[in-house]
């Protein structure tokens, strides 16, 4: 019985874990939509149609809105 117990906890432990890991993710989401967003209102795509060369640039982001922000801005900047 002790033992069924302390695997119920362990999984209740497991459970509000993963349910962190969700609203984290959910807010880094909302985040990157809400720059994503202002991005547009800037007219990025109309400067993008604008320019005479068009480069292809990968950006590894994942999990880490804030540091893809910042390069985005820093890659605009050039």
């Amino acid at each position: 019985m002790r033992l069924l117990i302390d695997q119920i906890s362990m999984n209740q432990e497991n459970i509000v874990v993963l349910e962190d890991k969700v609203k984290r993710q959910e807010q880094e989401c909302e985040q990157l939509r809400v720059f994503v967003e202002e991005l547009e209102k800037k007219g990025v795509r109309s400067l993008i149609q604008e320019a005479q060369a068009v480069a292809a640039v990968v950006i590894m982001a994942c999990n880490r809105a804030d540091y893809l922000e910042r390069t985005i801005k820093s890659i605009l900047k050039w």
